[in-house]
């Protein structure tokens, strides 16, 4: 009997009749990043993303994906009321 866990985010070959529906994070990124690729051939991009190390990996990918790019400095400002 099939098992399809939508939830799961971890990839998982214990069982010949488990599959996952969600896909992984690095497929995703790969999917979003081919179809940006493919349709801002003469636009402007601008690349967000959050600092640390955790996301440094995903900000050099996009970096030399999109080489013109222009990358947005997040900055942490005091709010005054």
């Amino acid at each position: 009997m099939p098992v399809f866990s939508p939830a799961s985010k971890k990839e998982s070959k214990l069982y010949g009749n488990f599959f996952q529906t969600r896909p992984s994070k690095e497929l995703l990124e790969d999917k979003l990043i081919s179809y940006v690729e493919k349709d801002s051939t003469d636009k402007n991009i601008i690349i967000i993303v959050q600092r640390g190390t955790k996301h440094e990996a995903l900000k050099n990918k996009l970096i030399a994906k999109f080489p013109n790019a222009k990358i947005a400095k997040i900055q942490k400002r005091e709010l005054s009321l």
